[in-house]
C-alpha cells in the first residue's frame, strides 16, 4: 500500500526512514504525511528508540555532508574522532521539530523488549525492527509507514510505502 491509501483519522507507526527521507529532502510524500501528522488529519506515534536511530542516521549523514568522513567509514572515523562529533549540530534539532509534529512518541520499555524476542524468532527481524513491532503490538497499531521491505512477512502489519524513492532493506 502507499502513503495516499491512508485516510483521515488513520493511526500509523512512523519508522526511521520517513523522518530521515524527509530532513534530506528526498520524498515529498514522506513531507506530506508527516504534514497530516502536524495538522491532526492522520494520528502518527512513533518511539524514543525510532528517534534514536534517525538521529544516529542524520548524524552519520552531516558528517559526510561536511566532508568530515567518507560515507563507507563515517562510523569508524566519528568514533575514533570525537572532535568531529562535536562539530556536528545541525541533526541535533530533529526532535525538537519531531516532536512539534503532533506525533505521539512512546518510550521503550521492558515489555517491549522481552515481546520483541519472539518477534525476532517468528519473522527473523532484527534487533530494532522486531522492538518496532512490538511497540506496534503494545500500543494496537497496525498501520506502519515504512520504506523499509523487511516488515513485509509480518502478517499482522499494514506497510505503506512512499512512491518516490527507492525501498530499502
Amino acid at each position: 500500500m502507499t502513503f495516499d491509501q491512508l485516510q483521515p483519522g488513520d493511526e500509523v507507526f512512523l519508522d526511521a526512514n520517513v523522518f530521515v527521507y524527509f530532513y534530506l529532502g528526498s520524498s515529498q510524500q514522506c513531507r506530506l504525511l508527516l504534514d497530516q501528522c502536524r495538522q491532526g488529519a492522520v494520528r502518527g506515534h512513533t518511539a524514543t528508540f525510532v528517534l534514536a536511530e534517525v538521529l544516529h542516521r542524520l548524524m552519520m549523514i552531516e558528517a559526510v555532508e561536511l566532508q568530515l568522513a567518507t560515507p563507507g567509514k563515517v562510523v569508524k572515523k566519528l568514533r575514533e574522532n570525537p572532535d568531529i562529533v562535536k562539530q556536528l549540530s545541525k541533526y541535533s534539532a530533529a526532535i525538537p521539530q519531531i516532536k512539534a509534529m503532533n506525533i505521539e512518541i512512546s518510550p521503550l520499555n521492558l515489555t517491549m523488549l522481552e515481546s520483541s524476542a519472539n518477534v525476532r524468532k517468528q519473522y527473523g527481524l532484527l534487533t530494532n525492527d522486531s522492538l518496532l513491532v512490538a511497540a506496534m503490538q503494545e500500543l494496537s497499531l497496525q498501520k506502519l509507514a515504512t520504506l523499509d521491505k523487511d516488515f513485509a512477512s509480518v502478517s499482522s502489519l499494514l506497510v505503506y510505502r512512499p512512491t518516490d524513492v527507492s525501498p530499502t532493506t
